[in-house]
């Protein structure tokens, strides 16, 4: 139980390392602005998911994106696992 408990803070790690990367590619294209705080807002408490896809966006490498998809799907396993774990 606690791997599992590990795993899931570990993509919810993920979620802010992702958020971090497309703040610098933002801000790289078009420096800070207003636009960007409000996309960056926007997008702050979204998943794993959606920030992936948004990255994709900027060019990120496909393998990259694969691997960090995968990440994902574990983590989401893991979530669904646990969870059923927890209501019994």
């Amino acid at each position: 139980m606690q791997a599992i408990g590990r795993a899931v803070l570990f993509a919810a790690e993920l979620e802010k390392v992702l958020l971090v990367e497309i703040a610098q590619r933002l801000v790289g294209c078009e420096g800070f602005s207003q636009h960007v705080g409000e996309e960056l807002s926007g997008l702050e408490r979204r998943p794993a998911g959606t920030l992936l896809e948004r990255l994709k966006t900027f060019g990120l490498a496909p393998d990259l994106a694969g691997r960090i998809e995968h990440v994902i799907e574990r983590r989401n396993r893991l979530s669904t696992i646990s969870s059923r774990t927890a209501t019994r």
